[in-house]
């Protein structure tokens, strides 16, 4: 193991992290080859088994070059020796798969904007010579198969060598200002009524530009929780000229309606359909048979018409 060192920047925090990088042929894993995507998965310490699941799922029939990395923080004080049980176990998993990105800084809810940051901080750090970035959560399912056939047919092409987002845009909404909710934004974070036009969270990715053109707006933005306004809106926005951000939801990313495997919207026989969070396959998952389940549900997904479905186009 070696330590790497940066510091979590913007207008209101100033934040020193380490990163534990595990030695070996998986330090630098984009080194000397083309890598169509990075994928970093917002994964909970104790979501051991979420993690087994990714792997024995979607994470391992993703394409050769594809890099998945789980994004991991540090415990809270309150958590006391069970931080430590987990640390032990965080070790045996890193030695056994070497697939996640440590830092030590405390992994909450309020704090996922520091988690973005030391994920991306790492892309740009490890594997910048990546085409695409994407955020996932631990409860999330991704075809990346058919992922990377809607890169090569659709997204490469919008993008346009461009910094880009892509995923479930989320236009003329504003922050909660209830002090109770879970979502509670103070006006001294953010004074504005509404957010610029941004990504929902669950699943989006961007091109490798728009990583390093965020980025670079961090010092200048006061950050708050709401990390996909963060991120994909406010400091989108700031770029010269702003990120573009391409809706690409409903069909590609499904956030708020259920899969029907047998009647998928498709184009040139493959259906569009690729990312879904937990809740619209099965109830949260519990086991890696869950995450096999609902990948499966995705991947074998039929179009509406037969003709479509005799034409299918094989994504692997």
């Amino acid at each position: 193991m070696f330590n790497f060192s940066s510091v979590v920047r913007f207008s209101n925090i100033h934040l020193p992290f380490v990163v534990k990088v595990p030695l070996g042929a998986g330090t630098f894993p984009c080194a000397g080859r083309s890598v169509l995507g990075v994928v970093l998965v917002m994964s909970r310490r104790d979501a051991a088994v979420c993690r087994e699941g990714i792997r024995r799922s979607w994470g391992g029939a993703a394409p050769n070059n594809v890099i998945i990395r789980f994004v991991i923080g540090n415990a809270s004080k309150a958590e006391g020796k069970l931080a430590a049980k987990d640390d032990a176990l965080l070790d045996v998993e890193q030695q056994k798969y070497g697939d996640l990105i440590r830092y030590d800084l405390e992994d909450s809810y309020r704090n996922l904007y520091q988690k973005i940051f030391v994920a991306f901080e790492w892309q740009m750090h490890f594997c910048p010579n990546s085409e695409f970035v994407m955020k996932t959560d631990d409860d999330t399912v991704v075809d990346l198969a058919r992922w990377k056939f809607w890169v090569d047919e659709k997204f490469r092409k919008q993008a346009e060598g461009r910094a880009a987002f892509f995923g479930y845009v989320m236009a003329g909404t504003g922050p909660i200002r209830e002090v109770n909710s879970k979502w509670y934004v103070s006006e001294k974070h953010f004074p504005g009524k509404l957010y610029p036009d941004y990504i929902q969270g669950g699943t989006y990715f961007g091109t490798a530009q728009a990583v390093r053109a965020v980025m670079a707006q961090t010092s200048e933005v006061t950050a708050f929780n709401i990390e996909d306004a963060l991120y994909t809106g406010i400091l989108a926005e700031r770029v010269k000229p702003p990120v573009a951000r391409f809706q690409s939801g409903r069909a590609h990313f499904r956030a708020d309606q259920k899969i029907v495997p047998q009647n998928e919207q498709c184009e040139k026989g493959v259906p569009f359909i690729f990312a879904a969070y937990s809740g619209l396959l099965t109830p949260r998952f519990k086991s890696v048979e869950d995450y096999k389940r609902a990948y499966k549900q995705i991947h074998t997904a039929k179009c509406k018409s037969s003709a479509a479905n005799e034409t299918k186009t094989d994504t692997n």
